[in-house]
């Protein structure tokens, strides 16, 4: 997002781009730091995103939740930040991933197996088992995106961020 400029938005845009997508992560400066993401959460975020959607290109902007380090005023400002940026117009899709550690990152470096849980209502983990994977066998560096670090918070994250996407009419 920090390298989106106006000769950049023309270039797009001349070039026929119909939409983009940005892992912005988190609306935490904090988190933003932690997770070496580091893009500046301030108002240049909503005039780029604006300034795309002029030139009629759709914005994906996707969010995580369930950083270990993150807390209740963390989620917050995303959800804060989402909600701002969903209003920009019709061309925002805001969306939001559950944080799953990626192979070779830090994270997982850090996660050991018996801390993982599976997300059994995961679409990729259905699949996985009705073609007869014996998912709870395998290690999860391989379907890394079903997996989520066994943290009570992350669910109580979780249950907060549905109550409040659900009162935002999201």
């Amino acid at each position: 997002m920090d390298a989106i400029d106006l000769q950049l938005i023309e270039k797009l845009y001349l070039t026929n781009c119909k939409s983009i997508f940005f892992g912005i992560e988190t609306g935490s400066d904090r988190i933003q730091k932690i997770s070496n993401k580091n893009i500046k959460i301030d108002k240049t975020i909503k005039e780029k995103v604006k300034l795309i959607t002029d030139k009629g290109i759709q914005n994906q902007i996707n969010f995580i939740v369930g950083f270990p380090e993150e807390n209740l005023e963390d989620v917050l400002k995303t959800i804060e930040l989402a909600g701002e940026l969903s209003e920009i117009n019709y061309n925002v899709f805001v969306s939001y991933s559950i944080m799953s550690p990626e192979p070779g990152s830090k994270i997982k470096e850090l996660t050991k197996q018996e801390q993982y849980i599976i997300l059994t209502e995961n679409d990729y983990y259905k699949e996985l088992k009705e073609a007869g994977f014996k998912i709870q066998i395998l290690d999860p560096i391989f379907f890394n995106h079903i997996y989520i670090q066994s943290k009570i918070k992350i669910m109580i994250l979780l249950k907060f961020l549905t109550k409040q996407l659900n009162i935002l009419n999201y």
